[in-house]
Order: structure tokens, then sequence, then C-alpha cells
């Protein structure tokens, strides 16, 4: 163990600090300056299993960070809530994303009770944080720094003592990690930028200058070069900076379209005009998806279900590129199922039916589909040991009728299970099930979005962040058996 009694209280007043802060009422300020110092911690650790809940830790402050800024330009009218917003969807994801590394998933049921994109239940996410243990940092193992992508004491000097500059360089958009790939949406500017830590600054060079290297289209984006003046360097000739810029895509990619690789290039400018390049490690490349709705082809013509569904498969192309081969086959059912989801309900199709059998219902969506899709949507196909309700182009869309217990994680649970056996046959992760809602509602039915979901689906063989190609399915409930409006006034 190499011991560090500085950082070790170094951390525990940030743990101090932060604890104050989520007893208390939020200020966007202070949770500015706690998300800072939790990030600059880390960034001076090397990769461990102890640093693993600060980990959440920064995810969480970050998305509670932004989802204060989204409600102080609501409030002012101050500032691109377009921007927030889609900052604040990637922020969510990149939470839930460390959380189930980490094996928290189960404990964040009650942060997300909504599924409203840019809501969550604040007091849950504090109680979280709050909750999780928080090591002090007074030490670190040697048996990490061999896989560490961080730069611990020692590791450079170690591995670099040719005195060769060496740069490592970690990217972000819109304050977030990159991620890869990263999805954006066209004709936003997005913000860039580099957080550097280098050792063996050049004594002739005057700055380091950094550009991304492409062979897609000139004319298609623009992104900043970024310049870093010679900074103060330590005793070890060791240096940090950040450096801010901007990118921008112009227009949308087709969904089955290449990423868009920057590979990023850094060079010592010297004082006799000449430039001396440096190794990168870290985020050498940068990787984009360019995609929205457009793009897609989602245009069901009920549109905030389009913007939906446009998260929901954003979020899932991200973290499961193997979709791509059917991608254009999903969205097709998926559109479609929009659609009839907005018509069934904005033309109460099933208010007040009490029984309606699953066949009944079967024929009614079959017929529906087919007016929409063509012959194409086949019934009763023989797949994966059983017979499956729907298929269109090997996407299996199962139907239920439910009676008894209408809540939504009830239904992902008992229902989702059946159409993965029978889509995973055909070498596919994403399977649909639509439910008809028949239970007694004595309450109205809320916000229609809530009605589409998606989920993850544990499989047999292993824990399922093992599994290269892990299952999921949308979840599609209409609203059946309903009163008027008018019946749920007091």
């Amino acid at each position: 163990m190499l011991v560090d009694l500085k950082k070790a209280e170094n951390s525990a007043k940030i743990i101090s600090k932060i604890r104050a802060l989520l007893e208390g009422d939020l200020i966007l300020k202070e949770l500015d300056e706690a998300t800072e110092s939790v990030q600059n911690l880390l960034l001076k650790l090397p990769e461990t299993t102890t640093t693993n809940n600060w980990k959440v830790l920064s995810s969480g402050l970050n998305l509670m960070r932004s989802r204060l800024a989204l409600i102080k330009i609501a409030e002012n009218d101050d500032g691109n809530i377009l921007s927030e917003k889609e900052k604040f969807k990637i922020l969510k994801t990149t939470f839930r994303s460390a959380c189930k590394t980490f094996h928290l998933e189960s404990h964040i049921q009650a942060v997300f009770n909504k599924e409203e994109e840019t809501d969550f239940n604040l007091s849950e996410m504090k109680s979280f944080l709050l909750n999780l243990d928080y090591p002090s940092l007074y030490f670190t193992e040697k048996n990490n720094h061999k896989n560490s992508t961080r730069f611990p004491k020692n590791k450079i000097n170690k591995n670099n003592n040719s005195g060769l500059p060496l740069i490592k360089l970690i990217a972000f958009i819109d304050k977030t990690p990159h991620v890869s790939p990263q999805i954006v949406q066209p004709r936003i500017n997005h913000d860039l930028e580099i957080e550097i830590e280098g050792i063996n600054w050049p004594k002739n060079a005057k700055s380091l200058e950094f550009d991304f290297l492409t062979t897609y289209q000139k004319d298609e984006y623009s992104i900043s070069a970024l310049k870093l003046p010679k900074p103060t360097l330590d005793k070890e000739n060791k240096f940090k900076a950040k450096l801010h810029g901007n990118i921008i895509f112009r227009s949308e990619q087709g969904i089955l379209s290449d990423k868009v690789i920057f590979k990023t290039r850094g060079a010592f400018q010297l004082e006799n005009g000449e430039e001396k390049e440096v190794k990168i490690i870290g985020h050498s490349e940068l990787k984009f998806r360019v995609l929205s709705k457009k793009s897609m082809k989602i245009d069901s013509g009920y549109s905030v279900l389009d913007s939906h569904i446009y998260n929901l498969i954003t979020e899932l192309i991200e973290k499961n590129t193997s979709i791509n081969d059917y991608i254009d086959d999903l969205l097709e059912v998926l559109i479609s199922l929009n659609n009839l989801l907005g018509t069934y309900t904005q033309g109460a199709v099933f208010k007040e039916s009490e029984i309606i059998s699953e066949p009944e219902f079967q024929n009614k969506l079959r017929d529906d589909l087919r007016g929409l899709l063509g012959k194409k949507v086949e019934e009763h196909k023989k797949q994966g040991g059983g017979f499956t309700d729907l298929v269109y182009k090997g996407i299996v869309i199962e139907l239920k009728v439910e009676k008894e217990n209408g809540n939504r994680q009830y239904l992902l649970k008992k229902y989702t299970g059946q159409p993965v056996q029978y889509q995973g046959s055909e070498g596919k992760q994403v399977s649909i099930v639509v439910v008809l809602d028949l239970t007694e509602k004595t309450k109205p039915v809320g916000d229609i979005r809530n009605n589409i979901l998606i989920t993850d689906v544990e499989t047999h063989g292993g824990h399922d962040e093992e599994k290269r190609f892990p299952s999921k399915a949308f979840l599609f409930v209409i609203d059946g058996n309903t009163k008027n409006p008018s019946d749920y006034s007091r």
C-alpha cells in the first residue's frame, strides 16, 4: 500500500462538503463547485475498485446539476433549453450506465419513477447518493497501476524516462465525457472541451496545438482547432490544462451510415517555426453518429411520441451497435405502433371495454398493422420452440391482454421473457410486446409517453453485462376500459 495522508484529508473534506450540500437545498453554484471537486479528485487517482462509488457520485452530481440548469433556464428564459435537454439525456444515460457497471442499478429504481426524459425524483437521488459508501482515498494499490488509464505518481517517469513528450487527453462533449460513438444532433453547436495532462514540454516549444483529422466531407462539419500556450510546469516537467471549443454537424446521417471518426492530432510549435508531433493517449479518436428524427424517418404523425421513440432508439443504438443490421425494419414497426397508440388513445377506441379476448385484440392489431405495413405482417409463425403472435421482417410482436395489474414495471417483468426467446432464435436483440390494459382505472390515465418503455431482459448464461448481445424489449401499453375525463372530477 502507498499511504498518502494529504489525499485522505482532501477526500474527507469533499465527503463532508457534499453531505452538507445533499442534506440541504441544492444551489447551482455550490453544486458546480462540488462536482468539479470530485472530478478533479478522480483525475489524480488510478483506476481502482475503491473509486467506483466516487465515479457514481460524480455522474449523479452532474445529472442533478443539469436538472437545476433546466429549471433555471425555464424560469428565467435565459439559455438554450434544447441543448440543455440533450445534455441531460446524455448525463442520465451515463449515470445509469455507471450504476449498472458497479451493480447499483437495483438501487436507483425510485430515482427514475417517470419516463419524462428531463425528470427524475430529486429527493430519491439525494438519498441514493447520501447512502453510498465513499472510502477515504488514502491509498492506491500497486497492482492497479499496471492497467491504469490515469497518471498516478511514478508511472509517467517509469514509462517515459526517455524525455519524449507524452499527452493524455480526455474529451468532453457538452460537459460529458465522450463515449464511442457519441450520438449528436445536427445543426446544434455542441461544446467541446479537452482536459490535458502531459509531461516533458520541450524547452524550445512556445505552444501545443491540437486539430482533428477526418475523411468526413469538409462542408458537413466544423470543429475547433485548439491551442495551448506554454503552461506552468512543475518540478517533474508535468502540466495540466483545459481547452474549450465547439463542434457542429450541418446535416444528419442516414441511420445505416458509418460513424464519423476524427483522429486527434497534437503538435508542439517550436520557436524556430517547426512542429514536433506528440503521442496522445486517451481520446486519440473521437467517434460520432449524427442522427435526428428526420434521418431515422420517424414520422408517425404524433410528434410527442416520435420524440420519445427517438430518445429511446438513440440510447439503444449508442450501446448496441449490432442492431444497425435491422434498424430500418425495427423503426418501421415502432413508428407504426406509435401511430396506432396515438390513434387508439385519441379516439378512445377501447374506452369502457372490459371484456376483450386476446384473439380479438390480436385480430384488431394485425389488421391495423397490415394497413400500415402491408402483408409482410405474419401471424402464428413457428419460432424459438413456439408460435409467435405477429412477426414483421423478423421483428417479433407479442400481444397480451391484462385485466388484473396495470403497473408498468409488473408488465415489463411478466411479459418480456416470451418474445425475447422467440427473437433470440433469429439472432436479434430487440423484441416488442403490446399490452391492452383492461384493468379498472380508479385514477385518470397520464402522459401517453409512460406507455412506451424499453427494458433489459435477463437471459440464461451469466450476467447480461458480460454478454456481447444482451436482450432488450419494447413495451407498448394501450389503455382500455377507460372512463370519461369528467368522471374523475371531485
